[in-house]
């Protein structure tokens, strides 16, 4: 049951990692275009979404919510390690 906890949580928290980057990249597009309301409201979006994920693993147990905040770490340090390599 723990190590299915512990999957549990590092999927969620890499998943939301990875769909944090990713919607950063695309709310600093909407405002550098000009459409800061519609990036701002990513923004908050963005930062719900995390927040829920990690209050889902808190209720689920301590080993998801360690779980999940470390793989959503580790994913967002690939993820804009990645984006930095980029051309």
């Amino acid at each position: 049951m723990d190590a299915q906890i512990l999957m549990l949580g590092a999927g969620v928290g890499a998943l939301t990692g990875g769909a944090h980057v990713a919607s950063l990249s695309w709310g600093v597009a909407l405002i550098r275009r000009g459409r800061v309301a519609l990036g701002a409201a990513l923004g908050l979006l963005r930062f719900g979404a995390v927040a829920l994920a990690l209050v889902t693993m808190a209720r689920i147990g301590p080993a998801a919510l360690e779980a999940a905040a470390g793989a959503l770490i580790a994913a967002r340090a690939l993820a804009i390690a990645r984006l930095r390599s980029a051309p």
